[in-house]
């Protein structure tokens, strides 16, 4: 289309004249246009006016339109569906033809490939060479209109993103010292957005006074130096709470370079000044954590120690402790203090035992059961029951309880932290707290589990009784004791290479085998079976057997006993049993002998009182002082088997016992035993027989200090003398091997004694119950196997005598 209005340019103006430099220029003028048609920005579109049809088209139509210059040319515009809202209608086009000129502003078109877009279209109708041309140019108009919204959508983001990222702007103008803050900064300080912001010099209202004055200084240096700067400060808001910010601020100049203004940022950093906190908090408390568990295999004191100073470190405390609680939660006691409590605190050296009822502050935690947290110990407050002279005074203070199975079992305190005490301080000193108390409750378990297994194994090699262990698929031996070696007389080594085959007699193996299936099963669990010694000796034992696992693999635990001496025991229970049956003739006879003795005696004396002859009176002698020596036979008979009667006094218990003790204490020296005396002063006196009674507690020493030696060489011994009601109970403690259940229904009877033959003869404590039950009294024991065992003598208390209980 340009080369053919040029042509006709040509045609009219120059061509007739035959200039050819003018028809150059016109060429070059024609190549610049074609060039500006071609490269312009806008698509544009040339119409023939006559027709309405397009005759050229610029290469942004294709990039405006997605429409080749093909497809246009030829075509009515109002003919291409995408087009056809340019002219708006065929109207108009004629509106334009008419006028000359059309203009249609944000004309939204959809392209031929589906993009929406903005346009503007202007039209020009001019006249080349009497040929009537439209010019259409397109210009979109998309980016412009965006950039409008974009701009509001952008202040709209503007806001949002501060107030996203609690970032505040301002400005202050210093001619009019006016300042200006954003919609965030007003938010930030709690300041209404519709009230004017005060100048700088009344800001002092929203800083603390350290931060007003370190901001005064900051602001003074941007003026003089016109450095930026950067601060960390903490402001109160309109509402008194305070908030950590980050400001940052530089000055404006002029075109002179005069400072003209000031213009920053204020960000309110308290929640992150928060995480921050809480991370370091979290962090320290991870490597003491680490720390802890490095200490576990340390004594419990050392963990205590290590503990209370990293949570008054943790906590950034000045003071600390952790106390434990009694089983009932009636008693605290205090285990351990910081370095920082024991250097300026002066009642350490106080008891370190506290009744939860008298305790202020410090048992409140356990009577509510819930942490405490006081950060105005100035304050009035019905937990304070003020502290003692010495005491380091107290600003703010926390404290939590320890729990396990609902039980409160520790407790921890801290004190006088620079701020105040919060929720996180709570849950960082209960975690510690836990993961220590969860550290020693294993360190204790573990050391009991050692501690048990020890004694069991201690049980299984000195058990009197043979055990092995069998595996029950496969019947060998897995393990053996020292008593079973020593009863079938093979060494541990040789025995556990065995199986149970070859330790009874062949003749005999189809019953075992049996017997030992019925044990496996569940059956059976004792059998009588003959067992046959290395050296081929055969023998019976009674086995008793219970189920186990070793190593995942079912086990049977045997318990092998030789009723070879079981029947020698038997045949001493029929010995004792004849000797009770004697001692109840003695006593029998005793009292029988007593009568006529009685009277053999006072007649001989009523004799030996008249006159007779000498000879006579000698023999009378005789008779009297052998009636006599028979009369004390059967005393010291009757004291035997106890049936007979003795002079009583009122007396202090605590005399005989010492007697004792003093008799006994070279003795208790050589064989290492301590003894512990815990008598009651002023203790009500007892109707008894010094003597009598010094036997029963003689009796009693001597037994323990027996089985205390046997038992572990040494021992300790504790009698205690106390008041209870109208008795007087005296308790002799030891901590020697106890006493089975088995023997205690057996240990008062006569001639029953668990010590080896020549050693005892069964009757000590026999007699000591006969002499106890004289005097009205009783005595009795209570023991656990392996825990000592405790006799207790009780007497009953008594002011006066009977005439019955006076030996002249």
């Amino acid at each position: 289309m340009i080369g053919e209005i040029s042509k006709l340019f040509r045609d009219r103006f120059i061509a007739p004249a035959g200039n050819s430099a003018i028809e150059n220029k016109l060429k070059d003028s024609e190549v610049r246009y074609r060039r500006l048609f071609e490269t312009a920005q806008d698509a544009i579109l040339i119409l023939d006016g006559d027709s309405g049809k397009i005759i050229d088209a610029n290469p942004f139509v294709k990039d405006l339109l997605a429409f080749t210059q093909e497809e246009l040319v030829g075509k009515h515009l109002w003919e291409i569906g995408e087009l056809s809202d340019i002219p708006a209608s065929k109207l108009s086009y004629q509106e334009l033809s008419e006028s000359g000129y059309k203009r249609w502003d944000d004309l939204p078109l959809v392209t031929r490939d589906g993009r929406k877009i903005s346009v503007e279209v202007v039209a020009n109708a001019y006249q080349v060479d009497h040929v009537r041309i439209i010019q259409c140019n397109i210009r979109d108009m998309t980016v412009a209109n965006l950039d409008t919204e974009a701009l509001k959508t952008l202040n709209e983001d503007l806001k949002v993103a501060q107030r996203l990222t609690k970032i505040g702007n301002w400005k202050w103008i210093i001619a009019t010292n006016k300042v200006t803050w954003s919609d965030e900064l007003c938010r930030i300080n709690g300041w209404d957005a519709k009230v004017t912001v005060p100048p700088f010099g009344e800001m002092e209202r929203f800083y603390t006074p350290e931060s007003w004055k370190q901001m005064n200084e900051l602001v003074t240096k941007a003026f003089n130096t016109g450095e930026p700067y950067e601060v960390e400060l903490t402001q109160i808001r309109t509402d008194g709470t305070g908030i950590t910010t980050f400001s940052r601020g530089e000055p404006d100049h002029d075109a002179n370079g005069k400072i003209v203004s000031l213009h920053g940022t204020v960000q309110d950093i308290t929640e992150r000044k928060k995480t921050e906190k809480r991370i370091e908090q979290y962090s320290e408390h991870l490597r003491i954590l680490l720390d802890l568990h490095r200490k576990k295999n340390e004594a419990e004191k050392s963990i205590l120690s290590f503990m209370i100073e990293a949570c008054e470190v943790s906590l950034k405390s000045k003071f600390a402790f952790i106390g434990t609680m009694s089983p009932d939660e009636s008693v605290m006691t205090i285990h351990s203090w910081s370095k920082g409590t024991m250097e300026q605190c002066g009642v350490m050296e106080q008891s370190i035992y506290y009744p939860v009822a008298e305790l202020g502050l410090w048992g409140e935690v356990i009577r509510q059961r819930r942490p405490i947290i006081v950060n105005d110990y100035n304050a009035s407050t019905e937990y304070k029951k003020g502290y003692p002279e010495g005491h380091v005074p107290i600003q703010r203070f926390l404290s939590i309880p320890v729990f396990t199975e609902g039980k409160i079992v520790a407790l921890a305190a801290v004190a006088n932290k620079v701020s105040e005490y919060e929720e996180s301080d709570v849950n960082v000193l209960t975690s510690l707290l836990n993961e220590m108390w969860n550290l020693l409750d294993n360190k204790r378990a573990s050391q009991a589990l050692m501690e048990s297994e020890q004694r069991y194994r201690t049980l299984f090699e000195t058990a009197v009784e043979g055990i092995l262990l069998v595996d029950s698929e496969t019947t060998e031996f897995k393990y053996a004791n020292q008593a079973i070696c020593e009863m079938l007389g093979y060494t541990h080594e040789e025995l556990i290479k065995l199986r149970v085959s070859d330790i009874h007699p062949k003749e005999s193996l189809t019953e075992v085998l049996a017997e030992f299936m019925a044990h496996v099963r569940g059956e059976k669990n004792t059998s009588i079976l003959d067992c046959i010694k290395k050296d081929g000796a055969v023998f019976s034992v009674e086995i008793t057997t219970g189920k186990s696992k070793i190593n995942g693999k079912d086990s049977i635990v045997g318990f092998f006993t030789d009723t070879t001496q079981r029947k020698k025991l038997q045949a001493q229970l029929m010995a004792q049993d004849r000797l009770v049956a004697i001692g109840q003739l003695v006593s029998g006879v005793a009292h029988e002998i007593n009568n006529p003795l009685t009277s053999v005696i006072g007649f001989s004396q009523l004799l030996l009182d008249s006159d007779l002859p000498g000879n006579v009176k000698a023999d009378l002698k005789i008779v009297n002082n052998e009636a006599k020596r028979t009369a004390k036979i059967v005393s010291n008979l009757l004291t035997f088997v106890r049936k007979q009667k003795e002079g009583k006094v009122l007396i202090d218990v605590n005399e005989p016992i010492n007697r004792v003790l003093e008799l006994r204490s070279s003795e208790q020296k050589v064989n290492n035993i301590q003894v512990i005396t815990r008598f009651a002063s002023n203790l009500s006196a007892v109707m008894g027989n010094t003597s009598q009674l010094q036997q029963v507690f003689f009796n009693i020493v001597i037994n323990a200090e027996f089985f205390m030696i046997e038992a572990h060489k040494k021992g300790n011994l504790t009698i205690t003398t106390e008041r209870t009601g109208d008795f007087v109970r005296v308790s002799f403690s030891d901590d020697g091997p106890g006493i089975s259940t088995e023997n205690m229904s057996k240990l008062f009877t006569p001639f029953f004694t668990t010590k080896e033959v020549g050693k005892g003869t069964g009757l000590g404590l026999s007699i000591c119950t006969g002499i106890i039950t004289e005097h009205d009294g009783r005595i009795y024991a209570h023991s656990e196997p392996g825990n000592g065992a405790t006799f207790i003598v009780e007497l009953p208390i008594k002011n006066t005598l009977t005439s019955s209980e006076v030996k002249e």
